[in-house]
């Protein structure tokens, strides 16, 4: 028993737990990974923002063969298009500004296909020699108010743990914010989300030199019941010979079918000319689930760290869990450290994700019929803004004080228009000309 005490704890086995263990090896930090395998079904977070794209390449190369790149975001309005170029950000003449970040430059943003890759990072994360995995859950978390800390940990195999620290990566179900009653802000009302992938058949193949635009972007297409049949945002994310597909749904509407719903999506895209059913025949299992998007009134303590979407979640567009999930990585053995500092600046470059949150939520909420082209192309800016200034943030929390300093120096700035101005066009089409009038 006495092995079982005062080491650190993951709570997790997503791609946030995986990361953070991942970390805690390379520094030879011997810790404990609580969770089950990873399953083959479709997951969410395929679309990776800026700073994840970064430490993506950084932390896992040798898993490039799960990544595509991805060359912009379009949104589908009723009768816009904004295309946002994410190349403009990662061109050769920006490079300095990483530089000064402490980053390596991405030369591309990425699409992930999440099956394959968390099999694969399972796999060699529970190998290290650090890493003691434990295929259980948490059944309890004794908490003292006094101290701020977590005590013990009891398992559902009966194993009861004495964390030094405490790493919630339990994402949705926010295990450690509900077991200490923390106070919680919800940022929308109940969703619906329904989403799958489809595969090209076995004899068939997506060539990357025969692939059309689309197939390189992340395509949201905002859906109206009245000329879609569904009130939502949708996706279609490209995956080399897979598709990810799904909507998230305004409202509940029980009365109408998972299967339904994605019947109605395939069709809606194709009224745009995406019919990605053409070439991607074979369906997959249909996942659904429902949720809120929230953030949680702290994200730390004195021996606890909400890692990633275990402290926020919100709209995908304005900031991806996977950046904010490595980031959490990247941080692990300096919280454990200094947990009140590097806690407290993990937590300000969080908060950051609201801006780009409340400048794709006038996307969803606002009237299609008084949608100007002004307010569409500053919300559409705001969201890759909002993308650069929490790169500032990101690096406040890098180890290094030089890197620091310019994140505090140049954070203002990447919000002006000085700096960045017109990053998205917008675009007058109706829908069944949409894909041909950008980024040719």
């Amino acid at each position: 028993m006495s092995e079982n005490q005062m080491l650190p704890v993951i709570i997790g086995t997503g791609l946030s737990g995986m990361a953070i263990s991942r970390v805690l090896s390379e520094a030879n930090c011997p810790h404990f990974l609580i969770g089950s395998p990873p399953n083959r079904l479709p997951k969410l977070g395929e679309s990776i923002n800026l700073e994840g794209t970064v430490d993506l390449l950084r932390l896992f190369p040798e898993l490039s063969q799960f990544y595509f790149p991805k060359k912009a975001g379009v949104i589908y309005l009723r009768d816009k298009v904004v295309a946002c170029d994410f190349e403009i950000a990662i061109k050769p003449k920006a490079a300095w500004l990483f530089q000064m970040f402490g980053l390596n430059a991405p030369t591309e943003t990425v699409h992930v296909d999440r099956v394959g890759f968390d099999t694969s990072l399972y796999n060699s994360t529970v190998s290290k020699p650090s890493c003691r995995h434990i295929d259980a859950r948490v059944e309890d978390i004794k908490y003292d108010t006094g101290s701020d800390t977590i005590r013990k940990l009891t398992l559902s195999n009966q194993m009861i743990l004495t964390p030094s620290f405490v790493f919630d990566a339990t994402n949705h179900l926010q295990l450690v914010a509900k077991a200490l009653k923390m106070r919680t802000k919800y940022l929308s009302e109940p969703k619906r989300v329904v989403y799958t992938h489809y595969r090209v058949s076995q004899n068939a193949s997506i060539q990357k030199s025969t692939a059309v635009n689309w197939q390189h972007w992340t395509n949201l297409l905002r859906l109206y019941p009245d000329s879609d049949g569904i009130d939502g945002f949708a996706w279609c994310i490209p995956l080399g010979d897979t598709v990810s597909v799904g909507v998230s749904m305004n409202t509940i509407n029980p009365e109408i079918s998972d299967k339904q719903v994605l019947a109605l999506l395939d069709k809606a895209y194709a009224c745009r000319n995406i019919d990605y059913r053409k070439k991607y025949t074979q369906s997959t299992e249909i996942r659904s689930l429902q949720h809120r998007y929230f953030i949680h009134e702290r994200a730390y303590g004195k021996n606890w760290l909400l890692a990633g979407p275990s402290f926020c979640q919100i709209w995908y567009m304005s900031g991806s869990g996977v950046g904010t999930s490595l980031a959490a990585a990247r941080i692990a053995p300096y919280v454990m450290k200094s947990p009140m500092s590097f806690g407290r600046a993990y937590e300000t470059y969080m908060r950051e994700l609201l801006t780009g949150h409340w400048a794709f939520e006038w996307f969803v909420s606002t009237d299609k019929s008084v949608m100007t082209q002004t307010q569409t192309q500053a919300n559409a800016d705001a969201i890759i803004k909002s993308n650069l200034q929490r790169l500032a943030k990101y690096a406040q929390i890098r180890e290094t004080r030089i890197a620091s300093l310019c994140g505090k120096l140049f954070h203002r700035p990447l919000g002006s228009s000085l700096l960045t101005k017109d990053y998205c066009e917008v675009v007058d089409a109706i829908p069944e000309e949409q894909t041909r009038v950008i980024l040719k």
